[in-house]
């Protein structure tokens, strides 16, 4: 059964160790898990290309509304960039519906991208890259 994205969570901690907290200011996230390939055709493959896997790794996105002044997590994302911390976070996405499946690794932040217009609510965007393996968990 498709299940709502509404019950789903981004959570920040600016350590590995730390307890992640809500960033209650974003409204959607992506993540992107990538495997990189080998190909290993051969003359023996019978016209169809082969490949092997090599590294696995994942990045994504997370967009929201700016409340850096508000918003602690928010305000943790910004400084980990700003600051260029020399150790990654720790970034928890909850898919959604009333299960608490999601995954969790350790990230860096690799952009943020806050606009402002005079006529709408001010965004806010943080791009991240996942430094080792990405867990999946049914418990967050």
């Amino acid at each position: 059964m498709a299940i709502a994205g509404r019950g789903g969570s981004l959570k920040f901690s600016s350590s590995t160790g730390g307890t992640p907290a809500l960033a209650g200011d974003f409204r959607e996230w992506t993540l992107n898990v990538t495997a990189d390939m080998f190909e290993v055709s051969t003359f023996g493959s019978s016209g169809w290309r082969q490949f092997q896997p090599n590294l696995n790794g994942a990045s994504g996105n997370a967009s929201g509304y700016w409340n850096v002044e508000g918003s602690t997590s928010m305000k943790a994302i910004q400084t980990h960039l700003l600051n260029q911390s020399t150790s990654p976070a720790k970034i928890q996405l909850k898919v959604g519906g009333s299960t608490a499946w999601g995954y969790t690794g350790a990230a860096w932040i690799t952009g943020i991208s806050p606009s402002a217009s005079v006529d709408a609510i001010v965004p806010f965007n943080a791009d991240f890259t996942f430094e080792g393996s990405v867990s999946f968990s049914t418990a967050l």
